[in-house]
């Protein structure tokens, strides 16, 4: 059964403030994270519409807040291919790459505790995923698989390709984002001109009334490239909690970010025997919420 919203009455006290801070005052046991994702994914209603962090109530204002859960358990990892010196993986949403803290947990756990990694064996991970975004993985199994993948990515030999789906409608409707990046502190990065070269190619593949389907291919491999991209670009990826917007449109179960494919060189495809394009099917809630809102969205055709 899903929990019902909760409902408040703003008072004569708090006319005036912040969103945030009235909800912070209200419930605080949700914390300032909690409460700023409710507000970036649009699960904060203010006499029945959708309101972000922006925004400031005033006396005798309804305020919901939808704690349902945004979505069905994403379900475990799965094999795509598996040679003895590469294993390729779907991660779901929701799981690091690595573990964090220090303690267990993360992809490699998940893995084991289903048997789809080898018994003794310590697979290198060559690139990662956010852990609310989902898609294909490459881990290799053996020290010469690691040596030529990691050459692969840094040479940039390798393509990758995701889905994303934004707010608004980029015009052009496909380009390339050229814009250095930098760490900014609390897991954030931002454009800095002085920051580190980054390059995000984009091809808008489907529209709808306040988003867009974008086919996604970074150049380069920096943390949240393509978050930070497409946020400053003013098209923020639906469901980004950390660089978006309240959703305008039906708000996504998460992130709405998937790493869909994987073109390898011949060369390096043939030594570690897999084949050269790795596809991973859209998971299974993006597909649904892309069907909520009317998209038909099947292999990359619109």
């Amino acid at each position: 059964m899903q929990p019902e919203p909760d409902r408040f009455t703003v008072g004569p006290e708090q006319h005036r403030i912040r969103i945030d801070r009235y909800l912070l005052g209200t419930r605080p046991d949700l914390g300032r994270g909690g409460i700023d994702r409710l507000l970036r994914t649009g699960r904060v209603r203010v006499g029945g519409r959708r309101r972000g962090p922006g925004t400031y109530v005033k006396r005798g204002d309804r305020v919901e807040i939808d704690l349902a859960p945004a979505s069905p358990s994403p379900g475990p990892p799965a094999l795509i291919h598996h040679s003895p010196s590469l294993l390729v993986v779907a991660k779901p949403p929701g799981v690091p790459t690595n573990p964090t803290g220090g303690g267990p947990g993360g992809l490699l756990a998940l893995l084991r505790a289903q048997a789809l990694l080898p018994e003794g064996v310590r697979p290198g991970i060559v690139h990662r995923l956010d852990r609310d975004a989902s898609g294909l993985l490459l881990l290799s199994l053996a020290p010469g698989a690691h040596r030529l993948l990691l050459g692969a990515f840094r040479g940039r030999t390798l393509r990758k390709r995701y889905l994303a789906l934004v707010e608004g409608s980029p015009r052009p409707a496909c380009g390339r984002i050229d814009h250095p990046l930098r760490r900014a502190g609390s897991g954030r990065v931002r454009i800095d001109p002085d920051g580190l070269p980054a390059r995000t190619r984009y091809r808008t593949i489907g529209r709808l009334r306040g988003a867009s389907l974008l086919e996604v291919e970074p150049e380069t491999g920096r943390m949240h490239q393509i978050r930070v991209h497409l946020a400053g670009a003013g098209h923020p990826i639906l469901g980004d909690s950390r660089y978006g917007r309240p959703a305008a449109v039906v708000p996504p179960p998460r992130l709405w970010l998937h790493a869909r494919e994987i073109r390898l060189p011949r060369p390096l495809a043939e030594e570690v025997r897999v084949p050269r394009r790795l596809v991973c099917p859209l998971w299974p809630d993006l597909a649904d919420h892309l069907e909520r809102l009317g998209i038909a969205y099947e292999a990359g055709k619109m």
